[in-house]
């Protein structure tokens, strides 16, 4: 006898796997002026099973957040919850910011280098910090001068 096994497939949802989201985004300053060409991550402190949010600052340093759902998508706005705030901004050797691009390593080029310092560009929590509860926006200011 032969059993024959019906598989269903079950589509998989990842924005309902990420659950609702709000919008939020605000303004990255560096040393009193707006900062430019910056990739803002929202590093969860919890393991809630997403990725956490990003947005890129433009000329006047704001920024909007999208959360990454997997795939190469994103989902407008950021799930609540606490997080580390980093910014990061990659400048070649002659100081000309190097656009953020999702799909090449910064690194892979020797002469591109991380222009904020560490307190701000690395998930730690010397950094910037917030809990979001509700759309809004997270303004927040860095030094460029490396206070180590």
């Amino acid at each position: 006898l032969s059993s024959v096994l019906k598989l269903s497939k079950k589509t998989f949802d990842p924005v309902a796997r990420i659950g609702e989201t709000v919008t939020y985004g605000g303004t990255v300053m560096a040393d009193g002026q707006p900062l430019a060409g910056a990739l803002v991550t929202f590093h969860p402190k919890a393991k809630d099973g997403h990725m956490g949010a990003s947005g890129l600052t433009d000329a006047s340093g704001k920024y909007t957040l999208k959360t990454y759902i997997g795939e190469g998508k994103t989902k407008d706005g950021v799930v609540p919850g606490r997080y580390n705030v980093t910014v990061s901004r990659m400048v070649d050797k002659d100081g000309k910011v190097v656009p953020y691009d999702p799909n090449t390593p910064p690194m892979a080029d020797p002469s591109v280098h991380e222009q904020i310092p560490l307190k701000y560009s690395a998930p730690n929590d010397m950094g910037p910090y917030t809990e979001v509860q509700g759309a809004g926006n997270y303004d927040f200011e860095v030094s460029l001068k490396d206070e180590a």
